[in-house]
């Protein structure tokens, strides 16, 4: 039965005329070398079909499922389950046009649908492909240089395609000067080139170029190619850009502009780098957005970091346009890291008080840090009066910085002379630089000076004040035990003559022991207040003479407060005394 239907086919394939072409798209282009499918969309419940190849053979049949014929069973054709034409490997001989009749039911009229099929080379890229850029990208920026050439071509095509070039704004497209090139590779392959060097490309800061190509015939899957140029000898005229503080880990939002974009760069450059770098290109009417993983995107044109960090640190730049006019702003990303302490520190001084006071020499050192701060700031030392700025001079200063992880260590050390005989400074360590915004802070502290000027550096000034100090404590030890001796026997000899005195006077009134007796039982009470007058004109007596000397001893220059004081040795002595003769 089959047969008869096959021979009737044959004889109405190419008597009939073509119908339901919808279902078949012409002209189709397959790849050499590649497995090659012949697109056709029929329903998958039709009856049977007969594929004919260019020279008008039937090279596979299918009739309820079932498939044969020479092409079938050589393995060069197969049938999709639509209908669609499965040619196993692509050759030249493949170009041609192809036929096929189908058969929706068993007494349905054949149908038949033409096919033309073209072979392109394995890289045809069935799109204009610009020089300046790679294939695989819908856009691509460039800065370039003016009267720099462009160009746009397809390549080894099967028919000639038309080019042109346009510089597109949110106006429209206009047209630019462009030289058009057909190249007659051999019999069935051509090259169309288009270039331009027009000056309108190169008249504005950002210019997108648009290459097009003329797809009437379905050969192009993309018909149009971008360029978005940055004229490399315009300058913006930039202020400075605008300072942007982040803590670390926080979120960083930049954004662009308030004007209408056609299209806009996102460029950064990190602080060591000397070229900067796209993160996002984008051109909103065509849809095409290209950016950097680390980034996101918005849609009003910001530039999204969620949570930065050191490798975020540098200059952002936006440029924005539309064709007609150019927008572009810049910023500087500083990373801040908070130091600890929040203060400079001051080698000498206790950070958790208030107020400090070192006692140095007229010319001496200091060392003043700062730790685990960001940005990279400096120090300075400096009198806080600029009144006293003339009396004091700064000399040997070195500035140490370290890397501390993601922030800086820095270290300031200074030497110091003061020329005139001051004897009380206040100073301050202050942090200076250009990233200072976030850490204008400072550490104030007073300065008491030793009259001496003979000290040629720090340390030896230090070990000299050492020795003065144990030598100021000797002599001082050896001052009071002295002073002490000599009170104790001044004490002694006093005694001895008020109580010799006491004894002479008595005898002389009570020349017997009887008298004495009798006036002892008599007034006994007189005696004991005799007894206690004695005592309070010895301590009276004493005290006086105390005072005495004590007014005579002058005080060793220069002596610091935390040694025993001679007063104290006097008190301590008298009182040990007392306590003696009491027992």
């Amino acid at each position: 039965m089959w047969s008869a239907i096959t021979i009737l086919t044959h004889f109405l394939a190419f008597t009939m005329s073509t119908r339901g072409n919808n279902d078949c798209i012409s002209p189709q282009f397959l790849k050499s070398g590649e497995t090659g499918i012949v697109q056709c969309s029929f329903n998958k419940n039709f009856y049977g079909l007969v594929w004919y190849n260019s020279v008008s053979e039937a090279v596979i049949t299918v009739e309820e499922s079932a498939k044969s014929g020479d092409g079938f069973e050589s393995n060069e054709f197969n049938v999709l389950a639509n209908g669609s034409l499965v040619i196993t490997n692509v050759t030249k001989q493949h170009e041609g046009t192809f036929t096929v009749l189908l058969l929706e039911t068993r007494r349905s009229e054949p149908i038949r649908h033409v096919v033309n099929i073209f072979v392109v080379a394995k890289d045809f890229k069935r799109m204009p492909i610009i020089n300046h850029c790679n294939a695989s990208n819908d856009i691509c920026f460039k800065m370039l240089s003016e009267e720099t050439e462009v160009s746009c071509v397809i390549r080894d095509s099967p028919f000639i395609v038309p080019l042109t070039m346009v510089v597109r704004t949110a106006d429209g497209d206009h047209d630019i000067l462009t030289a058009f090139v057909v190249t007659n590779n051999s019999k069935s392959s051509y090259t169309t080139r288009v270039s331009t060097s027009d000056r309108l490309v190169y008249s504005s800061l950002l210019t997108l170029l648009v290459c097009k190509g003329e797809n009437s015939n379905g050969l192009l899957t993309k018909n149009e190619s971008f360029i978005l140029i940055q004229n490399d000898n315009e300058t913006l005229s930039l202020k400075d850009p605008v300072k942007i503080y982040s803590e670390i880990s926080s979120r960083l939002e930049l954004s662009c502009t308030d004007s209408r974009m056609l299209y806009l760069v996102w460029q950064r450059k990190k602080p060591q780098e000397r070229v900067s770098r796209n993160v996002v290109l984008a051109t909103f009417d065509e849809g095409f957005i290209q950016k950097n993983e680390k980034f996101k995107f918005q849609n009003d044109g910001s530039l999204v970091v969620e949570e930065i960090g050191v490798e975020h640190e540098g200059l952002y730049q936006c440029i924005s346009g539309d064709g007609l006019e150019v927008n572009a702003i810049l910023y500087d990303v500083v990373l801040v890291v908070p130091p600890i302490p929040l203060y400079p520190a001051v080698e000498g001084c206790n950070i958790h008080q208030g107020y400090c006071v070192l006692e140095l020499h007229q010319e001496d050192s200091l060392m003043c840090s700062i730790r685990r701060i960001r940005p990279q700031v400096e120090l300075k030392f400096k009198l806080f009066h600029e009144k006293s700025s003339q009396t004091v001079h700064f000399f040997d200063i070195q500035l140490i910085i370290k890397e501390n992880e993601n922030a800086f260590d820095i270290m300031l050390n200074s030497k110091f002379r003061v020329i005139d005989d001051t004897t009380r400074l206040t100073m301050e360590c202050q942090v200076v630089g250009t990233n200072i915004k976030q850490f204008k802070v400072s550490t104030k502290f007073d300065i008491l000076l030793s009259p001496t000027m003979d000290i040629a550096t720090s340390t030896e000034g230090k070990a000299k004040e050492s020795d003065e100090f144990s030598r100021d404590r000797q002599i001082t030890w050896i001052i009071s035990v002295f002073l002490a001796v000599i009170l104790f026997f001044a004490c002694c000899i006093l005694l001895r003559y008020v109580v010799k005195a006491c004894q002479t006077r008595g005898n002389r009134r009570l020349p017997s022991d009887t008298y004495r007796r009798v006036r002892g039982d008599m007034i006994p009470m007189e005696d004991e207040n005799a007894q206690k007058s004695t005592k309070d004109e010895f301590i009276s007596q004493l005290k006086e003479k105390y005072e005495n000397l004590y007014n005579d001893v002058k005080p060793i220059p220069y002596i610091r407060d935390k040694l025993l004081r001679i007063d104290k040795v006097f008190v301590e002595g008298g009182i040990q005394y007392l306590a003696e003769k009491k027992k």
